[in-house]
Formats: C-alpha cells, structure tokens, sequence
C-alpha cells in the first residue's frame, strides 16, 4: 500500500507541475464579460455565477467575466437572494446581444429547489436538497445539525444541549460523509457526543445528498453525504466587500459575531482573497422549568482563502481553524449506583442540586482544536477535458477534563491528537452532446494517538489508518431524461496498538477490500413532474473505537466496551423520489429502502460500572443485520403571491432482519408545518413541530423500558432587509422563536433524556451588513 501511494503522490505532483507551468499561458487568454441586472435593469452586484467546479460573483456594477475554455454545452448558472435562479449555456450567452442577464424577484423559501447545473454538489440523477442562503443567514450561532434538520429525511442525535449530529434516513455518525470545502472532515466522530466540528457561519452553501454515495466520495456514505462549501472567491470583483452579524439568544444568553472581507487583486482581477472571523459566548442552558447547570460555552473560528484564476487555470489555498470549549451537564455526572437510579427515574436533576445561571465552566468539559489546509487546482486541458487536484491536511485535538482526586482535575483524562493527509486526482470529460465522464484517484492516511501523562488508560488504542480508492463514473443526459452508472475500488488497512487496565498490550491490523456500484436516472415525465431514482452500495469498516474502546463516554454519561472481532458494515440503498411543481404547488415525495450487513450498533447490558466520578451504565457494541425503510414527504401550497403553506413529514421502520427487534435510536414520526406570509423585502412565518412517541423501539435496548411522550412545539421566524443608500450596502434583520410556548419535553435521540429535559423557549436575533 506504502508503494501504491508513493505513486499516487507522483501523480498529484506531476500534475501541480503541468498546472504551475500553465499559469503564464493562461494568463494571456481573456473570458468575456456580462452584466446581470433586475427586472427593472439596474444592475446586481454580488451576484453568484457557477460553472464548472468553480465561478465568481458580480461586480458593485453587476459585471463578471466567463471564461472561455468551457464548453459550449456547460451550463452556467446565476443565483441572487430573493431572485429566481437562471441558467444558460456557454453558447446561449455569447449569442446574446447585448451581454446582459435579466433575473427575476421571486418569494423567499427556506429550501431551494435542486439546482440542475453543471458544478452542483447535486446532481440530476441524484435524489438531494440544499439550504438556501437565508437559511444559512438565519442558523447564525447553531450546529451543523440544527441548521440541516429542516431538510426532508434529516433528523438530530444529540447528548445534551449542543452536542449534536445530523442523521439521514436514521444514520448517522460514520455512516455519514462530511465533505468541508471538498475534504473529508476527519476527527473524533467515534462518539455520538462529538460534534462535527464545523462552523456553519463560514458556509456559503450546505447540500446533503441522501442515497449511497460511496462510490463518488468514497467509504462511509452508507446513510448519505453531507457538503459544506465556501462561496467562490470574487475574481474580478475589483472592490473590498464584507459583512457584520452581531447575534443573540435568550437561552444561555448567548451573543456572538461574525465578520468577513474579501476581494479580488490585480489588474484584470486575476487575484482573490477572503478572510472570515467568527465568536460565540453562552451560559448555562435552560429547559422549561429548570436549569441545566455547566451548559456554557465559547468558541472561535477563522478562516483565510487566496485564489489564482485565469481561462484555463485556477489554483486556491484555503486554511482554517476552530476552537471550542464546552461544559458538561451535572446530570450526566453521577454518584453512587443508587443515585444513577434515582436520577433516571426522576429523568431530571433534583432541585437542591440546581444551581443559579452562571457562564462558568466548570469540570467537567471538553475542548477542541481542529485545522484545517488545502491546495487544490483546475486545469482545463480543452473544451472536453478538465483536471482537478488537491492536497488536505488536518489537525484534531480533544481534551476532556473530569473532576479529580489529588488536584489531578486540570490535567484531562483524554488527550488526542489526530492528523491526517489526503490528495485526490479527478479527471473529467464532457463531449458537449450530453455524454459525461469522470474518474478519480485518491489516497488518505490518518495517525491518532493519545497524549501521555493523563494518568489515565486511554478509552482507545493509538491507531494508524491508510486508504487508497479509484472510481469511475459515466453518464449521459438530455434536457428529458438521463442516466449515471459507476463502479469503486477500494483498500483500507487499520493498525492499533494499546495497554488495557491489566497492562497488557492489545490491538491488531484489519485489512479490507470492497468494490461498490451505483446506478442512477431521472426522467421529466410531463411539464413539472420529475421522477428520480438511484439505487447503490456502500462500505465501511468498524472504527477502533467500535473493536476496542473501554472507558467513559463523559457527555452522555455512559461506560463503553468495544468488542473486537466485528466485520465490515455492507449495504444496499435504493431511493426514489417523485417531485411535481406548479405556480401554485409544489410537492415532494421520497422513499427508501436498505439492507445492511453486520449492522453495528451500541446495546446496554444492564450492568453498572463504577469510577471514582460516580456509577454509570455499561454499554457493549454489538453486531447484525438489519433492514431500514422509510417516507419522507414536503408539500407547498401557494394561494396568493404572498402567502404559502407547507408541511412536510418523515417516518422510519428500521429492524434486525433475523428476530425483527427493532434498533434502537431511530427517529419516531415527525410532522412540521409552516405558514408563512411576505411583504416587500421581508416575510413573517409561524411554526408547528409534531414528533409522535417512539414504539417500534425495544426495551432490552434501552436503560428504560419506554420512550418519551409525543409533544407539540410552535415557534416563529422574520425577516426583514433594509437597502441603504447607495454604495452603503444593506442591513437584513433575523428574528426567530423555538419552543415559543416553552413546552417540557424530551427527544428520544437526545442521549442526555435520562437525566435531562430537553431546552425551554430559546429567542434569536441577529443583524447582517453587507457592503
């Protein structure tokens, strides 16, 4: 494998040679220029123009150049806050006289439509949604989970108030891919109390793509792949633009800010940069009737991107980092095994125990250093050929510190660092007539190990990770209908080395090879009804933490015991969706079903297992095989140009297919509705979230032998934008309710629901200015 990627390593640098080589050349061949405008022809800056991998936006006078080395089939596409999206080809537009693109106002809708161009994370023969970019300026200040549970077919698992992971189709942790800026998000994501971490302020675009897409983006993506990308660079852009939000919540009290500048350099604009700064503050946490003591945190983040692009070249340099400290609950820290039984039959903290609100955190608590690296470079060879190369590097720290005996509480009891490589070389081809083709090569390698000095046994080996895969993918589309096939190889070799609790070394080597497929289509079978359908396979091996972790999951206050032995997950997924859109209708309906082999899943054993920080439940990992199945559906009504209803709704059967015992943490029914009216420059919407009670759970799989209640919960959303006067940008106002009637319940993903309820009514608010 060493060998294999030495060679592939050859590979990448070869081509960094050609791209490097190319730069002078390409420097000397123009694009053309368009302008984009409004309805009423004043021009647009800011803009958003995609095509390709790439694009830029408009200038302060609505104008931005194409290049000309696309294809003249390439679609390019143009996208505005507020506006209709429009999208031409490379030849339509340079027909055009004059140069200029017309959009149009359209109504603000919290979820985009799939947008069909060349260069879109989501493509036509795939079933997928994104968030608009209003979603994105509303989710200011929350996780990467909360801003994608709007989504159909997303849901959250979470351990407490924050820690929270996005689940698709009811799968979640390693079997979802996170892609950020085009790398494989690499951390300690072993946990269900490990958040991702990523800080959505920094996103220009969130797509989530919901069939088994291994064989594009590699092991992992059994339930889904979820893409975070920046904004293009402003090439040729020729100002300084930037932007302040200053935000709010009343839960916590928290407040934070975010800010970023960027702008293109050179004569012609060649040049681009973007800087991007992040904070955020909050205390302790409430639900509806008490305090959730030791809930705070604090975070920054920042990121800096400068950017190369001519006709034919384009090479970018991104660099990031996120630090996080956040508290853990009193609740989930217990004492004495009787006091863990009382605590989860009560299913609250008792109230001598609840202090007053505080910001300070205390022990225990965790902390967080990721960064992130990346070169990456385009180089069209032609019209019909393009090639695409990029390097990553990350870093991931974790510290979590328990209160300790013998003033110990300052050094934590887990350390670990991890740091990862990876490089992917990607070529593609489009012969203008509808047939396309791509394949790539990529290689990762990921050293994790645990920080000595902890006075501690670490609760998982110090393991390597190396992988190597190549795909090939091909398709072919007409404006009707289209299909997409591709096929994966792919190696993996895992080696972990350890010292459990009697001092003996324990580990081992896993070695994997898997092949997966994927075939795909879609079909317009009448004016505004499309039907899609993919169906595929996916892999992915148990990760150390699954074969030998023995130790305290502190956040959901849980002991875990791996169990080595297991076998690779192997599945199955075929997903449909059907869609229909009409002026006054929309309507979505997805359905899925999938097999898993070797289904791996964590089991409580009824056990009990002691430390010097309290008693808390023994959980083993355990392995079968399984079915899932579920619907998901979204429904708009639009009666009048300013008012819609939707609704959209979800439900999941998920089960071992020898005995049929159902597996536990599977979302229940979930039903939302919105009604939402709008008015020049702004819009007022109400909320309904119906989550039903989960029965198709069992209870040997469970610390409790029942679930939670159903509940109801309303809340609000608002926006307004305020244009200044000219050249003085604008402001847009974002007002939001959760829990508006501050309802007790308790989600029954949410880990912390043994000792906690979930938060009470929680107000937003921030302010943009953009200039």
């Amino acid at each position: 494998m060493i060998h294999i990627y030495k060679r592939l390593t050859s590979v990448v640098s070869l081509f960094w040679l050609l791209v490097i080589a190319q730069i002078p050349l390409a420097a000397q061949e123009q694009g053309f220029r368009l302008q984009v405008v409004d309805s009423e022809g004043l021009p647009l800056p800011g803009v958003t123009v995609r095509y390709a991998d790439s694009g830029t936006i408009t200038d302060t006078k609505g104008f931005a150049t194409v290049p000309t080395g696309l294809s003249n089939h390439q679609l390019i596409t143009f996208s505005y806050i507020g506006f209709e999206n429009q999208s031409f080809t490379l030849a339509a537009l340079q027909s055009l006289h004059p140069r200029v693109v017309r959009m149009q106002i359209a109504q603000a809708q919290l979820h985009e439509l799939v947008v069909t161009a060349e260069g879109n994370p989501i493509r036509r023969e795939t079933v997928g949604q994104k968030l608009s970019s209003l979603a994105l300026q509303e989710g200011v200040g929350s996780s990467l989970g909360e801003v994608l549970e709007g989504i159909r077919g997303v849901s959250l698992i979470s351990t407490g108030t924050s820690a929270s992971k996005p689940v698709i189709h009811g799968l979640h942790g390693h079997r979802i891919l996170i892609l950020n800026n085009g790398v494989r998000h690499t951390s300690q994501q072993w946990s269900s109390s490990h958040a991702p971490e990523i800080d959505i302020a920094q996103a220009g675009r969130i797509s989530v793509l919901k069939g088994a897409e291994s064989v594009r983006y590699g092991a992992d993506a059994l339930g889904g792949v979820i893409l975070v990308e920046q904004n293009p660079l402003p090439y040729h852009h020729g100002c300084l633009v930037g932007e302040v939000t200053p935000f709010f919540q009343s839960n916590g009290l928290g407040f934070g800010l975010s800010a970023g500048l960027e702008s293109s350099l050179g004569r012609q604009g060649d040049w681009a940069w973007r800087l991007q700064g992040d904070y955020a503050n909050s205390g302790d946490k409430r639900s509806a009737k008490y305090l959730l003591n030791n809930t705070g945190q604090r975070s920054w983040s920042g990121q800096g991107a400068i950017g190369l692009q001519n006709d034919r070249v384009q090479v970018e340099l991104f660099v990031s980092h996120l630090w996080e400290k956040e508290g853990v609950f009193f609740g989930a820290q217990m004492g004495n095994v009787d006091l863990l039984r009382e605590r989860i039959e009560a299913g609250r903290p008792a109230d001598e125990v609840i202090t007053p609100f505080s910001r300070k955190i205390d022990y225990g608590y965790h902390m967080v250093n990721h960064t992130l690296a990346k070169l990456s470079g385009h180089y069209h060879i032609d019209s019909y050929h393009t090639l695409k190369s990029q390097v990553a590097y990350q870093r991931n720290q974790r510290e979590e510190y328990h209160l300790r005996r013998n003033k110990l509480s300052a050094v934590p009891e887990m350390a670990l660092v991890l740091h990862n490589v990876q490089g992917e070389l990607q070529w593609r081809y489009d012969n203008k007539h509808g047939w396309q083709a791509e394949a790539g090569w990529l290689g990762s390698f990921t050293n994790n190990y645990n920080t000595p000095g902890t006075g501690v046994v670490p609760m998982i080996p110090n393991y390597t990770e190396g992988g190597l895969g190549s795909y090939a993918l091909g398709k072919y589309a007409t404006d009707r209908w289209g299909v997409e096939g591709g096929v994966r190889l792919d190696a993996n070799r895992i080696e972990a080395v350890g010292i459990n609790y009697d001092s003996e070394p324990y580990g081992g080597v896993e070695r994997q090879r898997n092949i997966t497929y994927t075939l795909g289509g879609f079909a317009e079978l009448t004016k505004g009804l499309t039907l899609r359908s993919q169906l595929g396979t996916a892999w992915r091996s148990p990760h150390v933490a699954e074969l030998y972790s023995n130790g305290l999951d502190q956040e959901s206050g849980i002991y875990v015991v791996g169990q080595e032995g297991l076998k690779s997950e192997r599945a199955l997924k075929w997903i449909a969706s059907l869609g229909y859109t009409h002026q006054y209708f929309q309507l979505d309906v997805e359905g899925y079903l999938q097999w898993i082999n070797n289904y791996i899943y964590q089991e409580p054993t009824g056990e009990v297992h002691r430390l010097v920080s309290g008693a808390y439940p023994l959980f083993r990992y355990k392995q079968t095989s399984a079915t899932l199945h579920g619907l998901d559906a979204e429904a708009t009504i639009t009666p009048l140009r300013w008012l819609s209803y939707s609704v959209t709704a979800g439900m999941i059967w998920a089960s071992e297919r020898s005995t049929g015992r159902y597996l536990p943490y599977i979302p229940p029914l979930r039903i939302g509705q919105e009604l939402k009216a709008s008015f020049g420059s702004g819009y007022f919407a109400l909320e309904h979230k119906y989550v039903a009670e989960q029965k198709r759970f069992d209870p040997e799989t469970d610390l409790i032998p029942y679930a939670p209640p159903a509940y109801h919960l309303l809340g609000l959303r608002a926006s307004y934008e305020q244009r200044l006067r000219e050249k003085c940008g604008k402001l847009t106002y974002t007002f939001s309710v959760e829990n508006l009637l501050n309802r007790e319940y308790k989600e029954y993903t949410n880990r912390a629901r043994y000792y906690a309820h979930d938060m009470g009514i929680n107000a937003r608010f921030a302010v943009r200015y953009q200039f």
